[in-house]
C-alpha cells in the first residue's frame, strides 16, 4: 500500500490515479481487486434479509440515530423478495429518516432490468430480449403499457384513452413522415394551424373540420384544384351516397345534379274516340335526372271498337311527376290488328297542373279491331 504526496492511496498500485486506487498484479490468483462479502452468519441491522452481499453508501444525519442516515444500498441478492435470485443485483434507497430501504432498480440473473416508483411498484423494465417495457412487465401487444422492441418497432396500448399524442409548435408542416428503404412515401401534417393533411408526393387530402370540408391537396397541404382523380377506369369505387347534389363540369347552379331516380308507374287510359272493352295489361317505367323525366308505357286492350282520325286525342294519366313542359314532346305507337292495317303515330302533350298527358294522332287513320296495345315514350320537365 502507498500513500503519495497528494494524499492518494494506492493498494497494489505504486502510482495511485485517484484518492483510492485498487489494483492487482498480472498473473495473480484470479480474485477481484475489491471484494465485499457478508456471509450468512451476519446478524447486524439487516434482520429482514439473509445471505446478502452488499455495498452501502451512508451519509449520517446530524443528531439522528444510526438508523436515521441517508442510505443507498447495492445488494447481490434479495432474500425476502419472491423475485429474488442468488445472482440478482438490487439497488435500494432509504426514503426518509427512520424509514426502510425501498427497491428502485433490479438486474435479474437472466438480464432483466426493472425500475420501481416510490411505492415499490414496477414502472419500467428492460427484459432479457432487449425490449423496453413501460407500465407493464410482459412483451406483448395486448397488455396496457408501452413496448419498444429492439427489432425496431413500438407498441402502445391504453385503456379508454388515446395511446399516442403528437404535437408540433411554432409552424405548420409534417407531423409524421413515412419512408420505405430511405425514400419518403408520405406524410401527415398540419396546415393553416387548424387543418390536417395526408399526402403522397403531390397527391393528398386535407381535412378542415371547421368548414366541414375535405379538399384535394398537394405537398404540405396546399390546395390542388382540378388536378386529382378519384379512382381509375379499372380501379373504381362502388357506390357513392350523397344527401346533396353533384356539380358536373362546372360550379354554377346549372351544373348541379341534385336528383337521380328510377322507378315504375301505373298508366291509365281514357279516350272519347273509341271504346275499350277491357284493359288486359298496363306497365310504366321512368328515369328522373334533376328536373328532366323520361317515361315509357305499355297499355294492352282485349278488344276495342271505334275509329281514330288524324287529330283525335286520348289521355294517359298517372304520370310519376306532374309535367311543366315536354322536352321535344313524345311519341306513342298504336299497334296490332288494325282492320285497314294502318299504324297510328301519336304526339304527346302535357295537361297543365295534372299528372296527365294528351296523345293526339299525328298521322294515319283507321278502325281499331280485335286486340290492340299502345306503347310510348315521353320526355318532360317538372
Amino acid at each position: 500500500m502507498r500513500i503519495d504526496s497528494n494524499g492518494r492511496v494506492g493498494i497494489g498500485a505504486t502510482n495511485p490515479a485517484s484518492l483510492l486506487h485498487l489494483a492487482k498484479a498480472t498473473g495473480g490468483d484470479g480474485s477481484s481487486p475489491l471484494e465485499i462479502n457478508i456471509d450468512s452468519t451476519f446478524s447486524g441491522n439487516w434482520t429482514a434479509d439473509t445471505d446478502w452481499g452488499r455495498i452501502n453508501f451512508r451519509v449520517p444525519n446530524e443528531g439522528s440515530p444510526p438508523d436515521g442516515d441517508t442510505h443507498i444500498q447495492i445488494a447481490a441478492n434479495s432474500g425476502n423478495s419472491t423475485a429474488g435470485s442468488v445472482n440478482d443485483l438490487v439497488f435500494r434507497v432509504k426514503e426518509a429518516i427512520g424509514g426502510t430501504l425501498t427497491e428502485r432498480m433490479r438486474v435479474d440473473y437472466d438480464g432483466t432490468i426493472s425500475f420501481a416508483d416510490k411505492d415499490a411498484s414496477e414502472t419500467m423494465r428492460i427484459d432479457s430480449s432487449g425490449n423496453l417495457l413501460v407500465g407493464k412487465d410482459v412483451a406483448d401487444d395486448s397488455t396496457v403499457g408501452a413496448r419498444f422492441s429492439n427489432a425496431g418497432f413500438m407498441s402502445l396500448v391504453r385503456d379508454g384513452g388515446r395511446p399516442l399524442f403528437i404535437r408540433r409548435d411554432t409552424s405548420d408542416g409534417d407531423l409524421v413522415e413515412f419512408s420505405r428503404s430511405g425514400a419518403t412515401v408520405g406524410s401527415i401534417g398540419s396546415e393553416g394551424g387548424n387543418t390536417i393533411y395526408i399526402v403522397n408526393g403531390d397527391t393528398g387530402l386535407r381535412f378542415a373540420g371547421g368548414s366541414d370540408v375535405i379538399v384535394p391537396s398537394g405537398a404540405n397541404g396546399a390546395v390542388r384544384d382540378g388536378a386529382i382523380d378519384l379512382g381509375l377506369d379499372s380501379q373504381r369505387f362502388k357506390d357513392l351516397y350523397l344527401s346533396g347534389g353533384a356539380y358536373l363540369g362546372g360550379t354554377g347552379a346549372a351544373n348541379k345534379l341534385d336528383d337521380y331516380e328510377e322507378g315504375t308507374w301505373t298508366p291509365s287510359f281514357n279516350s272519347a274516340s273509341f271504346t275499350a272493352s277491357g284493359v288486359t295489361s298496363v306497365s310504366g317505367a321512368y328515369v328522373k335526372i334533376g328536373d328532366f323525366v323520361q317515361v315509357s308505357f305499355v297499355i294492352g286492350f282485349s278488344g276495342t271498337s271505334g275509329n281514330f282520325a288524324e287529330g283525335d286525342a286520348a289521355s294517359i294519366g298517372g304520370l310519376p311527376f306532374n309535367p311543366v313542359s315536354f322536352n321535344g314532346g313524345g311519341t306513342a305507337n298504336a299497334s296490332q290488328d288494325y282492320t285497314n292495317n294502318v299504324r297510328m303515330t301519336w304526339q304527346t302533350l302535357p295537361v297543365g297542373g295534372s299528372d296527365d298527358m294528351v296523345m293526339i294522332i299525328h298521322s294515319g287513320a283507321g278502325t281499331i279491331g280485335r286486340s290492340t296495345s299502345i306503347t310510348g315514350v315521353a320526355m318532360y320537365s317538372v
